[in-house]
Order: structure tokens, then sequence, then C-alpha cells
């Protein structure tokens, strides 16, 4: 799988600010996650795009959501998917999608699907429980409590090659416990996309300038975003 350069900052083709990017699984294979633009502009603000995935996310604008749709569809024609692909979006736990009313990535995955008319699979891959913000915990933290967090029917994944959908790519530890449970459920190969990813500068540049790793800045700085209602929920 291949990608070209654009840049979702300002929804112009352009630099390809993050990604492709290589994690190792816990199985010795290999998950390249591409993100498809940056959480944050070069100014270390968050880009255009993110405040979008923001309004959708947590005030539900269902116009922004459609937004993010066209994106996903115009910058996922860069990728080049082979068409035996099975697409598959990171699963909510039950109470987030029953409190939020949809999966952002499932929406995001659908473009994608559209675009390369691929095959849509959206409830193979399980999350099993609901577990405390990931914003809220350490590199390490997220690991241990994400460890058992994915199951996937091998009846649907067996042999088949997927391309997990995500709409923001941080440590990557949630893209690569999915990875991980489809690898385990016999899928050939795993490759991921997201959206936005967080840069490690500005994570790694934010805990130098604060002397620590700000749970905003562990969820790529949601603290520039417009404040969220208190009844929103973050996954």
């Amino acid at each position: 799988m291949t990608a070209s350069p654009i840049c979702t900052g300002c929804c112009r083709d352009g630099q390809f600010h993050a990604g492709p990017r290589r994690h190792t699984l816990s199985d010795g294979r290999s998950l390249v996650v591409f993100c498809l633009g940056a959480y944050r502009g070069l100014d270390h603000r968050p880009t255009a795009v993110s405040r979008i995935l923001h309004a959708f996310k947590y005030r539900q604008d269902r116009s922004a959501g459609r937004a993010l749709v066209w994106l996903a569809r115009r910058y996922s024609a860069l990728l080049d998917s082979p068409h035996e692909t099975l697409i598959v979006p990171v699963p909510l736990d039950g109470r987030t999608l029953r409190a939020r009313g949809f999966n952002q990535a499932a929406w995001i995955a659908r473009g994608v699907a559209a675009t390369h008319r691929l095959r849509l699979d959206t409830v193979g891959l399980r999350r099993q429980r609901h577990i405390a913000a990931q914003a809220t915990l350490s590199r390490a933290g997220r690991r241990l409590q994400s460890a058992a967090e994915f199951t996937a029917d091998k009846r649907r994944f067996e042999g088949k090659r997927v391309l997990l959908v995500d709409d923001v790519a941080t440590t990557g530890t949630t893209l690569s416990n999915c990875a991980l449970a489809l690898s385990r459920a016999g899928a050939h190969r795993v490759d991921a996309v997201t959206l936005l990813g967080v840069d490690r500068y500005h994570l790694s540049d934010g805990a130098q300038r604060r002397g620590r790793t700000s749970s905003a800045e562990q969820d790529g700085a949601e603290a520039e975003l417009p404040k969220r209602r208190p009844n929103e929920q973050r996954r």
C-alpha cells in the first residue's frame, strides 16, 4: 500500500505531515499506519480538519460528519488498496456508542470503502468493554488496559487482507491492538489508515515544555479546541 502527499490542515494537496508509521505487534508482525493529515499544523495549533472532527465527535454535528466523509473519499483515493482488501473501522465499546449515537471511524471507513469499491465489515471486530478515556492514560497504561480489549471473528478474517480505519492516530496503541486481534483471527495482512495523526514531535515537544506529558497532549492537545459540553464523552 502506498500514499501520495496530502495536507488536511488546509484541505489542499501539499506536505504529507504525519506518517506512514510502523509498529511492531507482540506477535512479531508489523503494522503500517498511514495518516492522511496532521492533527496539528506547523504552528502547533489544531488544523482545520481536526476542528471539524471535534465538532462531529463531541457535538454530534452531522454536517461536519458529512464533510469528514467527503475528505476521507478524496484523500483515500491517493492510497493504493488492492481489490481484495476488507475495510474495517476501529469499533467503539457499547456504552460509548449508545451515548454518542454513531462511530466516527465507521463514517470515515464508509467513505474509504466507497472510493475503492471495497467491502466494509463493521461487525467482525469487537471492543470488549468500556475502558478509561485513552487521553487520561500514559502510553504504558494504554498498552496494559488494551491488551485484551478487542476480539475478531475468525470466520470473517481468516486469510483476508484488512485495512483498519480510525479518525486519529496518537501513540498507535489502539490500532496495534486491533491489528493483533485481527492477526490472531487469521488475517493475512493488516494495514491501517487514519484521517489525522498526532506527530511525535508535538507529543515530545509538549512534554519538554511542561516537564510532563499532559492528558490533553496524549489526545492531540484538545485543550486548544472548543470546550466540550459536560455530557460529551471521548473515546
